[in-house]
């Protein structure tokens, strides 16, 4: 059993590796020239520091900002190169953009927050200032939202007063209100159409269920092996595009017979919890996650730490066949023991989307 587990954290470290999904696209020379390839969408962290790129009959090259002027998806984010002012720093970054025109929008993702850089097309960018801070008083904590945004935003759009009213209601910057507050300020200047607008495509619905059976084995105080007569459910996974195309929150219901060493049997339901990473492959798909297990009856329950992999092996259009293993790798408390449990499971995994999903969306 021990050899097992440790070779499925191994499978899952190896698969923590970056992801390779070429796509159709473009890049832009330093010299102007055009450059028609495959370029690896990863997230939108990574894309803002370097992008890798393939052409016919080469090997994968990787771009840093400078080193190229811009790249394209086909049909989707384009970047190029910008130098931006955050905070004290200078530093160079793939920026998407959003808006083009006389005053033009960008943004870059990094430590997990989007920044958005609103300025002229040429030149150094300085990102819009925002921050918010814990705050006591009368002995309760608030949080206290930055307004210097505002301010910044009318010092650069300063020759458009009208829409000054429409600035100083606006909280975060978003993708939403900053594009709506640019384009309008291009069409109120340069007049209506005279703006550039990549306008982000609405990330689509997509959930699966996955009714799966399995035979689990835990383990005792005495580390023993129980024997467990089967684990049966469903659980349900939910698409989460905000950075990477390929993250799914998945939840759901099994029940497990567990039979002890004294040949005593009882019950017991769990709540899984997982946050599941699956490669960007057609047929063959490897997948690894991580979260928890909520076990429980009525006579006792406790909550453990999972990690899993395992292969959706593609049967039809939207239906694959699951091969799963998971451990139970700790109990969350303070005194505990390791790899509880070898969960080996068969599902059924069953994709439902809306129109036009199954697109890649970039």
């Amino acid at each position: 059993m021990k050899h097992l587990i440790l070779l499925l954290l191994t499978i899952i470290s190896s698969g923590l590796t970056a992801q390779n999904d070429y796509r159709d696209g473009y890049f832009i020379k330093m010299d102007g020239d055009t450059v028609h390839c495959m370029l690896n969408y990863v997230d939108d962290q990574t894309n803002s520091q370097m992008i890798q790129a393939v052409k016919p009959g080469d090997d994968s090259t990787t771009y840093l900002p400078f080193t190229i002027k811009s790249y394209r998806f086909k049909d989707g984010k384009y970047y190029i190169s910008k130098e931006v002012i955050a905070e004290k720093d200078t530093i160079k970054v793939f920026a998407e953009a959003m808006v083009i025109g006389k005053k033009s929008l960008y943004r870059y993702r990094m430590n997990s927050e989007f920044h958005y850089l609103l300025g002229n097309s040429t030149g150094v960018l300085r990102e819009i200032p925002y921050q918010y801070k814990i705050v006591q008083k009368d002995g309760k904590y608030y949080e206290k939202e930055s307004t210097k945004h505002i301010g910044f935003i009318k010092a650069e759009l300063i020759d458009c007063p009208e829409i000054f009213a429409t600035i100083d209601k606006m909280n975060k910057p978003n993708a939403n209100n900053m594009a709506r507050i640019t384009k309008e300020y291009n069409d109120i200047i340069c007049g209506e159409g005279s703006c550039m607008v990549f306008k982000r495509k609405k990330n689509p619905f997509r959930m699966a269920i996955e009714p799966m059976v399995g035979r689990p084995y835990y383990r005792d105080l005495g580390e023993e092996i129980l024997s467990s007569c089967a684990i049966y459910g469903a659980q349900v996974a939910v698409w989460l595009p905000f950075s990477s195309e390929n993250f799914y929150l998945k939840a759901g219901y099994f029940r497990v017979n567990i039979e002890s060493i004294n040949h005593i049997t009882e019950n017991a339901n769990i709540i899984p919890i997982y946050i599941e990473y699956q490669y960007p492959y057609e047929k063959i798909i490897p997948k690894i996650y991580t979260g928890v297990n909520c076990y429980f009856n009525k006579r006792w329950g406790t909550t453990t730490a999972v990690a899993g992999a395992g292969l959706l092996a593609k049967i039809h259009d939207n239906i694959y066949l699951d091969f799963d293993l998971s451990t139970d790798v700790c109990e969350l408390q303070w005194d505990t023991r390791f790899f509880l449990s070898l969960i080996p499971r068969l599902g059924l995994y069953i994709k439902i989307a809306s129109n036009n999903s199954s697109q890649k969306q970039n």
